[in-house]
């Protein structure tokens, strides 16, 4: 789960290792990313790669956007929206 760190992420968090253990499938991991920081967000890919580097990747659901932000730059300087959503 690659998420910043919320009662919601937490939540979701628990909710699919449930149903990994009594399915018995791998448990999740959780990676915290803020997709408004270039820095944080490769941070993140770094833990990912290095967490499925001997088995892969069997599942990614990506489910990260906003819409009708205030205009707002992000740490690097970019528009939150299209930091958020395209880069």
């Amino acid at each position: 789960l690659l998420s910043r760190r919320s009662e919601v992420a937490e939540r979701a968090l628990c909710a699919i290792q449930q149903e990994a253990s009594s399915s018995g499938a791998p448990p999740p991991i959780f990676v915290e990313c803020d997709l408004l920081d270039f820095a944080k967000t490769r941070k993140a890919a770094s833990i990912v790669k290095d967490a499925v580097a001997g088995t892969g990747l069997d599942v990614l659901c990506c489910n990260a956007g906003i819409m009708l932000q205030e205009d707002l730059a992000s740490k690097d300087g970019f528009d939150i929206t299209i930091s958020t959503n395209v880069l």
